[in-house]
Protein backbone atom coordinates (compact mmCIF):
# COMPACT_ATOMS: atom_id res chain seq x y z
CA UNK A 1 0.00 0.00 0.00
CA UNK A 2 1.38 3.79 -0.81
CA UNK A 3 -0.16 6.60 1.14
CA UNK A 4 0.31 9.97 -0.55
CA UNK A 5 1.81 12.46 2.35
CA UNK A 6 -0.25 15.39 3.22
CA UNK A 7 0.68 18.91 1.50
CA UNK A 8 1.80 21.26 4.35
CA UNK A 9 0.88 24.35 2.03
CA UNK A 10 -2.45 22.75 1.53
CA UNK A 11 -5.76 25.17 3.37
CA UNK A 12 -6.72 21.54 3.76
CA UNK A 13 -5.84 20.26 7.48
CA UNK A 14 -3.11 17.23 7.47
CA UNK A 15 -5.54 14.99 8.99
CA UNK A 16 -8.80 15.11 6.59
CA UNK A 17 -5.47 15.23 3.50
CA UNK A 18 -4.45 11.69 4.80
CA UNK A 19 -8.27 10.92 5.57
CA UNK A 20 -9.37 11.83 1.97
CA UNK A 21 -6.63 10.11 0.81
CA UNK A 22 -7.48 6.83 1.95
CA UNK A 23 -10.94 6.88 1.84
CA UNK A 24 -10.41 7.29 -1.60
CA UNK A 25 -8.12 4.40 -1.92
CA UNK A 26 -10.91 2.12 -0.56
CA UNK A 27 -13.38 3.61 -3.09
CA UNK A 28 -11.19 3.09 -5.63
CA UNK A 29 -10.85 -0.56 -4.27
CA UNK A 30 -7.34 0.16 -4.11
CA UNK A 31 -8.02 -1.09 -0.93
CA UNK A 32 -10.31 -3.62 -0.55
CA UNK A 33 -12.83 -4.91 2.37
CA UNK A 34 -10.84 -7.36 4.35
CA UNK A 35 -7.54 -5.42 3.92
CA UNK A 36 -5.77 -4.51 6.83
CA UNK A 37 -3.83 -1.42 7.17
CA UNK A 38 -0.80 -0.51 8.55
CA UNK A 39 0.19 0.10 12.05
CA UNK A 40 0.02 3.50 14.10
CA UNK A 41 3.70 3.63 13.83
CA UNK A 42 4.48 3.19 10.46
CA UNK A 43 1.90 5.21 9.35
CA UNK A 44 3.07 7.74 11.19
CA UNK A 45 6.40 7.45 9.84
CA UNK A 46 5.39 6.84 6.38
CA UNK A 47 3.13 10.21 6.28
CA UNK A 48 5.56 12.30 8.67
CA UNK A 49 3.49 13.40 10.77
CA UNK A 50 2.08 12.95 14.79
CA UNK A 51 0.13 9.68 16.42
CA UNK A 52 -2.52 12.50 17.07
CA UNK A 53 -2.94 13.80 13.60
CA UNK A 54 -3.30 10.00 12.15
CA UNK A 55 -5.56 9.18 14.71
CA UNK A 56 -8.07 12.14 14.02
CA UNK A 57 -8.02 10.99 10.47
CA UNK A 58 -9.03 7.11 11.10
CA UNK A 59 -11.33 8.59 13.29
CA UNK A 60 -13.22 9.85 10.75
CA UNK A 61 -13.08 7.12 8.41
CA UNK A 62 -14.53 4.68 11.85
CA UNK A 63 -17.27 7.22 11.73
CA UNK A 64 -18.14 7.27 8.45
CA UNK A 65 -18.47 3.66 8.29
CA UNK A 66 -15.00 2.46 5.68
CA UNK A 67 -12.78 1.04 8.86
CA UNK A 68 -13.21 -1.42 12.18
CA UNK A 69 -10.46 0.15 14.70
CA UNK A 70 -9.96 -2.27 17.88
CA UNK A 71 -7.45 -2.31 20.27
CA UNK A 72 -4.28 -5.28 19.67
CA UNK A 73 -6.18 -6.37 16.40
CA UNK A 74 -5.48 -2.86 14.40
CA UNK A 75 -7.51 -1.25 11.82
CA UNK A 76 -9.50 -3.18 9.19
CA UNK A 77 -11.49 -2.25 6.04
CA UNK A 78 -15.05 -3.35 6.13
CA UNK A 79 -16.88 -1.63 3.37
CA UNK A 80 -15.79 0.43 0.27
CA UNK A 81 -19.39 1.79 -0.11
CA UNK A 82 -20.93 2.62 3.30
CA UNK A 83 -24.08 4.41 4.21
CA UNK A 84 -22.53 8.09 4.80
CA UNK A 85 -25.03 10.15 2.52
CA UNK A 86 -24.41 13.32 2.49
CA UNK A 87 -27.22 15.66 4.59
CA UNK A 88 -28.29 18.45 2.10
CA UNK A 89 -30.12 19.93 4.46
CA UNK A 90 -26.46 20.65 6.87
CA UNK A 91 -24.23 20.79 3.62
CA UNK A 92 -26.39 22.57 1.51
CA UNK A 93 -23.77 24.03 -0.95
CA UNK A 94 -22.71 22.63 -4.05
CA UNK A 95 -18.70 24.43 -5.12
CA UNK A 96 -18.47 25.33 -8.78
CA UNK A 97 -14.53 25.06 -10.42
CA UNK A 98 -13.94 26.75 -13.19
CA UNK A 99 -10.98 25.78 -15.11
CA UNK A 100 -10.13 28.71 -17.72
CA UNK A 101 -7.63 28.59 -20.87
CA UNK A 102 -5.49 31.30 -21.06
CA UNK A 103 -7.98 34.51 -21.10
CA UNK A 104 -7.34 36.21 -24.46
CA UNK A 105 -7.35 40.65 -23.91
CA UNK A 106 -11.22 40.41 -25.71
CA UNK A 107 -12.16 37.66 -23.20
CA UNK A 108 -10.48 39.14 -19.59
CA UNK A 109 -14.03 37.39 -17.79
CA UNK A 110 -14.18 33.85 -18.18
CA UNK A 111 -17.58 33.27 -16.84
CA UNK A 112 -18.46 36.38 -19.66
CA UNK A 113 -18.13 32.83 -22.03
CA UNK A 114 -20.84 31.83 -23.70
CA UNK A 115 -20.06 28.27 -22.72
CA UNK A 116 -19.83 28.98 -19.05
CA UNK A 117 -22.53 31.01 -18.71
CA UNK A 118 -24.83 28.46 -20.08
CA UNK A 119 -23.31 25.86 -17.60
CA UNK A 120 -24.08 27.87 -15.12
CA UNK A 121 -26.99 29.14 -15.85
CA UNK A 122 -28.80 25.31 -15.53
CA UNK A 123 -26.57 24.48 -12.34
CA UNK A 124 -28.34 27.55 -10.49
CA UNK A 125 -32.00 26.48 -12.09
CA UNK A 126 -31.68 23.10 -10.85
CA UNK A 127 -29.73 24.32 -7.53
CA UNK A 128 -32.65 26.54 -6.47
CA UNK A 129 -35.31 23.39 -6.71
CA UNK A 130 -33.63 22.41 -4.55
CA UNK A 131 -33.27 25.26 -1.98
CA UNK A 132 -29.61 25.15 -2.55
CA UNK A 133 -26.55 27.16 -3.36
CA UNK A 134 -23.65 27.66 -4.84
CA UNK A 135 -19.87 28.48 -4.59
CA UNK A 136 -17.51 29.35 -7.07
CA UNK A 137 -13.77 29.04 -7.38
CA UNK A 138 -11.40 29.18 -10.30
CA UNK A 139 -8.21 26.62 -10.53
CA UNK A 140 -4.95 27.91 -10.81
CA UNK A 141 -2.90 28.08 -14.62
CA UNK A 142 -1.91 24.69 -13.57
CA UNK A 143 -5.09 23.68 -13.26
CA UNK A 144 -4.74 22.87 -9.27
CA UNK A 145 -7.49 24.11 -7.05
CA UNK A 146 -8.33 25.01 -3.06
CA UNK A 147 -11.73 25.51 -1.58
CA UNK A 148 -9.54 26.84 1.68
CA UNK A 149 -10.98 24.50 3.95
CA UNK A 150 -14.48 25.08 2.94
CA UNK A 151 -15.02 21.14 1.29
CA UNK A 152 -16.50 20.36 5.15
CA UNK A 153 -19.61 22.48 4.35
CA UNK A 154 -20.25 21.40 0.77
CA UNK A 155 -22.34 18.72 -0.35
CA UNK A 156 -20.03 17.87 -4.26
CA UNK A 157 -18.43 19.88 -6.77
CA UNK A 158 -19.49 20.89 -10.59
CA UNK A 159 -15.64 21.34 -12.83
CA UNK A 160 -15.90 22.39 -15.69
CA UNK A 161 -13.43 24.51 -18.68
CA UNK A 162 -9.92 22.55 -19.56
CA UNK A 163 -9.71 19.73 -16.98
CA UNK A 164 -6.29 18.17 -16.60
CA UNK A 165 -4.83 15.34 -14.36
CA UNK A 166 -3.92 18.01 -11.30
CA UNK A 167 -7.96 19.19 -11.57
CA UNK A 168 -8.95 15.35 -10.66
CA UNK A 169 -6.34 14.92 -8.28
CA UNK A 170 -8.01 18.04 -6.22
CA UNK A 171 -10.84 16.92 -6.62
CA UNK A 172 -10.32 13.69 -5.36
CA UNK A 173 -8.37 14.47 -2.26
CA UNK A 174 -10.91 16.77 -1.04
CA UNK A 175 -13.45 13.19 -0.50
CA UNK A 176 -16.20 14.89 -2.39
CA UNK A 177 -18.50 13.59 -4.52
CA UNK A 178 -17.72 15.81 -8.32
CA UNK A 179 -18.62 15.73 -12.27
CA UNK A 180 -17.33 17.15 -14.79
CA UNK A 181 -18.35 19.12 -17.55
CA UNK A 182 -17.25 18.10 -20.31
CA UNK A 183 -14.11 15.45 -21.09
CA UNK A 184 -10.79 16.07 -19.13
CA UNK A 185 -7.82 16.67 -21.16
CA UNK A 186 -5.95 13.96 -19.20
CA UNK A 187 -6.50 11.74 -16.36
CA UNK A 188 -4.12 10.71 -13.59
CA UNK A 189 -2.40 7.74 -14.24
CA UNK A 190 -3.91 5.68 -11.14
CA UNK A 191 -7.33 7.55 -11.58
CA UNK A 192 -9.95 4.78 -11.52
CA UNK A 193 -12.13 5.13 -14.53
CA UNK A 194 -15.12 4.10 -12.64
CA UNK A 195 -15.12 7.10 -10.21
CA UNK A 196 -15.20 9.89 -12.83
CA UNK A 197 -18.53 11.25 -13.71
CA UNK A 198 -18.87 13.06 -17.14
CA UNK A 199 -21.79 15.37 -19.00
CA UNK A 200 -20.61 15.53 -22.66
CA UNK A 201 -21.91 15.83 -25.68
CA UNK A 202 -21.38 14.12 -29.28
CA UNK A 203 -18.69 15.36 -31.05
CA UNK A 204 -18.75 14.11 -33.83
CA UNK A 205 -22.05 13.79 -34.09
CA UNK A 206 -22.31 17.66 -34.14
CA UNK A 207 -20.17 18.29 -36.72
CA UNK A 208 -21.49 15.61 -38.98
CA UNK A 209 -25.26 17.17 -38.65
CA UNK A 210 -23.46 20.56 -39.48
CA UNK A 211 -22.24 19.23 -42.63
CA UNK A 212 -24.68 17.42 -43.56
CA UNK A 213 -27.39 20.26 -43.45
CA UNK A 214 -24.72 22.34 -45.62
CA UNK A 215 -24.94 19.59 -48.25
CA UNK A 216 -28.47 19.26 -48.09
CA UNK A 217 -28.38 22.77 -49.51
CA UNK A 218 -25.95 22.61 -52.25
CA UNK A 219 -22.87 22.98 -50.54
CA UNK A 220 -20.20 21.30 -51.67
CA UNK A 221 -17.18 23.53 -50.81
CA UNK A 222 -17.44 23.98 -47.71
CA UNK A 223 -14.77 25.37 -45.12
CA UNK A 224 -13.76 24.37 -41.00
CA UNK A 225 -12.44 25.81 -38.48
CA UNK A 226 -11.65 25.00 -35.17
CA UNK A 227 -8.60 25.64 -32.19
CA UNK A 228 -6.74 22.61 -33.28
CA UNK A 229 -8.01 19.84 -35.88
CA UNK A 230 -6.69 16.73 -33.41
CA UNK A 231 -4.88 18.35 -30.22
CA UNK A 232 -7.09 16.40 -28.17
CA UNK A 233 -9.65 13.65 -28.49
CA UNK A 234 -12.54 15.74 -29.54
CA UNK A 235 -10.87 17.67 -31.67
CA UNK A 236 -10.00 14.63 -33.79
CA UNK A 237 -13.76 13.40 -33.12
CA UNK A 238 -14.62 16.68 -34.35
CA UNK A 239 -12.90 16.63 -37.80
CA UNK A 240 -13.99 12.86 -38.03
CA UNK A 241 -17.60 14.08 -37.98
CA UNK A 242 -16.77 16.33 -40.88
CA UNK A 243 -14.95 13.75 -42.97
CA UNK A 244 -17.83 11.62 -42.82
CA UNK A 245 -20.43 14.00 -44.17
CA UNK A 246 -17.94 14.37 -46.98
CA UNK A 247 -17.69 10.59 -47.47
CA UNK A 248 -20.80 10.36 -47.57
CA UNK A 249 -22.22 13.06 -50.57
CA UNK A 250 -19.04 11.82 -52.08
CA UNK A 251 -17.64 14.81 -51.79
CA UNK A 252 -13.99 13.59 -51.91
CA UNK A 253 -11.70 16.23 -48.78
CA UNK A 254 -9.86 19.72 -49.73
CA UNK A 255 -7.21 19.94 -47.01
CA UNK A 256 -6.96 23.30 -48.29
CA UNK A 257 -10.05 23.58 -46.51
CA UNK A 258 -9.60 22.84 -43.25
CA UNK A 259 -7.93 26.03 -40.85
CA UNK A 260 -6.97 25.77 -37.30
CA UNK A 261 -6.62 28.88 -34.94
CA UNK A 262 -4.88 27.36 -32.10
CA UNK A 263 -7.39 29.65 -29.65
CA UNK A 264 -11.19 29.44 -29.05
CA UNK A 265 -10.78 33.68 -29.86
CA UNK A 266 -12.81 35.95 -32.25
CA UNK A 267 -9.68 37.66 -33.03
CA UNK A 268 -7.46 34.70 -33.97
CA UNK A 269 -10.17 33.07 -36.29
CA UNK A 270 -10.90 36.71 -37.96
CA UNK A 271 -6.73 36.27 -38.99
CA UNK A 272 -6.79 33.16 -39.81
CA UNK A 273 -9.96 33.83 -41.94
CA UNK A 274 -8.47 37.14 -43.55
CA UNK A 275 -4.97 34.83 -44.60
CA UNK A 276 -7.37 31.97 -46.05
CA UNK A 277 -9.12 34.62 -48.53
CA UNK A 278 -6.08 35.86 -49.61
CA UNK A 279 -5.58 32.37 -50.95
CA UNK A 280 -8.65 32.42 -53.03
CA UNK A 281 -9.79 28.68 -52.03
CA UNK A 282 -13.39 28.08 -53.47
CA UNK A 283 -15.60 27.63 -50.57
CA UNK A 284 -19.45 28.76 -50.56
CA UNK A 285 -19.91 27.61 -46.64
CA UNK A 286 -18.19 27.59 -43.45
CA UNK A 287 -18.15 24.99 -40.39
CA UNK A 288 -16.92 27.07 -37.21
CA UNK A 289 -17.04 24.75 -34.38
CA UNK A 290 -17.84 27.51 -31.60
CA UNK A 291 -19.78 31.00 -31.99
CA UNK A 292 -16.42 32.91 -31.20
CA UNK A 293 -14.39 31.46 -34.00
CA UNK A 294 -17.68 32.15 -36.27
CA UNK A 295 -17.84 35.80 -35.09
CA UNK A 296 -14.10 36.28 -35.92
CA UNK A 297 -14.53 34.51 -39.11
CA UNK A 298 -17.75 36.31 -40.44
CA UNK A 299 -15.84 39.84 -40.12
CA UNK A 300 -12.76 38.56 -42.33
CA UNK A 301 -15.64 37.55 -44.71
CA UNK A 302 -17.51 40.62 -44.72
CA UNK A 303 -14.12 42.71 -45.17
CA UNK A 304 -13.46 41.12 -48.45
CA UNK A 305 -17.36 42.07 -49.13
CA UNK A 306 -18.78 38.90 -48.86
CA UNK A 307 -22.23 38.65 -47.24
CA UNK A 308 -23.53 35.98 -45.30
CA UNK A 309 -25.74 34.01 -46.18
CA UNK A 310 -25.89 35.84 -49.59
CA UNK A 311 -22.31 34.64 -50.41
CA UNK A 312 -21.46 32.32 -47.96
CA UNK A 313 -23.59 30.10 -45.53
CA UNK A 314 -22.09 30.06 -42.02
CA UNK A 315 -22.98 27.34 -39.30
CA UNK A 316 -21.49 26.92 -35.84
CA UNK A 317 -21.79 23.82 -33.58
CA UNK A 318 -21.95 24.89 -30.09
CA UNK A 319 -25.84 26.26 -29.92
CA UNK A 320 -25.04 29.88 -29.94
CA UNK A 321 -27.41 32.57 -30.83
CA UNK A 322 -25.95 34.31 -33.60
CA UNK A 323 -25.88 31.70 -36.47
CA UNK A 324 -27.62 28.58 -37.17
CA UNK A 325 -26.31 25.74 -35.42
CA UNK A 326 -26.11 22.29 -34.64
CA UNK A 327 -25.00 22.40 -31.29
CA UNK A 328 -26.61 21.25 -27.43
CA UNK A 329 -28.71 23.72 -25.64
CA UNK A 330 -25.74 25.57 -23.78
CA UNK A 331 -27.62 25.48 -20.24
CA UNK A 332 -28.43 21.41 -20.30
CA UNK A 333 -25.01 20.53 -19.07
CA UNK A 334 -25.70 22.35 -16.25
CA UNK A 335 -28.88 21.02 -15.44
CA UNK A 336 -27.70 17.30 -16.16
CA UNK A 337 -24.46 17.66 -14.00
CA UNK A 338 -26.79 18.93 -10.65
CA UNK A 339 -29.10 15.97 -11.62
CA UNK A 340 -25.79 13.31 -11.91
CA UNK A 341 -24.62 15.21 -8.88
CA UNK A 342 -27.33 14.90 -6.93
CA UNK A 343 -27.74 10.60 -7.62
CA UNK A 344 -24.32 10.28 -6.14
CA UNK A 345 -24.86 12.12 -2.94
CA UNK A 346 -27.44 9.81 -2.45
CA UNK A 347 -25.78 7.24 -3.38
CA UNK A 348 -21.89 7.29 -3.14
CA UNK A 349 -21.10 3.82 -4.42
CA UNK A 350 -22.10 4.30 -7.50
CA UNK A 351 -20.09 3.12 -10.60
CA UNK A 352 -19.35 5.89 -13.20
CA UNK A 353 -21.73 7.97 -15.14
CA UNK A 354 -21.10 9.15 -18.54
CA UNK A 355 -24.66 11.60 -20.20
CA UNK A 356 -24.47 12.64 -23.60
CA UNK A 357 -26.31 15.01 -24.25
CA UNK A 358 -28.26 15.10 -27.68
CA UNK A 359 -28.10 17.23 -30.01
CA UNK A 360 -30.61 19.60 -32.03
CA UNK A 361 -30.53 21.90 -35.36
CA UNK A 362 -31.88 25.65 -34.83
CA UNK A 363 -32.36 27.34 -38.24
CA UNK A 364 -31.43 30.74 -38.13
CA UNK A 365 -30.68 33.47 -41.14
CA UNK A 366 -26.74 32.20 -41.84
CA UNK A 367 -27.58 29.61 -44.34
CA UNK A 368 -29.15 29.46 -47.60
CA UNK A 369 -29.74 26.97 -50.66
CA UNK A 370 -27.75 27.41 -53.33
CA UNK A 371 -27.68 25.98 -57.38
CA UNK A 372 -24.23 24.66 -56.14
CA UNK A 373 -22.30 24.44 -59.66
CA UNK A 374 -23.26 27.56 -61.19
CA UNK A 375 -21.84 29.46 -57.58
CA UNK A 376 -18.97 27.35 -57.39
CA UNK A 377 -18.19 28.84 -61.01
CA UNK A 378 -18.35 32.47 -59.35
CA UNK A 379 -16.39 31.63 -56.06
CA UNK A 380 -13.47 30.53 -58.55
CA UNK A 381 -13.32 34.37 -59.90
CA UNK A 382 -13.10 35.59 -56.65
CA UNK A 383 -10.50 38.06 -55.98
CA UNK A 384 -9.90 39.34 -52.68
CA UNK A 385 -10.70 42.94 -51.51
CA UNK A 386 -7.34 43.76 -51.12
CA UNK A 387 -6.09 42.57 -54.66
CA UNK A 388 -8.96 44.72 -55.98
CA UNK A 389 -7.62 47.85 -54.20
CA UNK A 390 -4.03 47.13 -55.14
CA UNK A 391 -4.92 46.66 -59.01
CA UNK A 392 -6.86 50.20 -58.90
CA UNK A 393 -3.87 52.03 -57.78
Amino acid sequence: MKFSKPDLQSHIPLYRQIANDIRQKITSNEIRPGDKLPCEEELCKTLEVSVLTLRNALAILSKEGYILRRQNHGTVVVSASPDNKIDLKKRNEIGFVLCPAKVSKEQKNPYANTRVHGIVTGIEEKLRERKLHMIYTMADHESNFSLDGKEKDLAGMIITGEITSRTIKSAQKTGLPFVLVGDPISKPADCPSGKIHVISDDDRQIVYAAVKYLVKLGHRDIAYINSHLDKYEWHAHQLEGYKQALKEANISLNRDLLMETGKHVSEEAYSVVKQFMKKAVPFTALVGISNDLCLGAARAIREENKRIPEDISMITCDGATDFTTTGIDSIEPGRAAVKVLLELIENPGANNVRVTIPSCLVERNSCRKINAPDFAVRLKNFVPAAATAGAGK
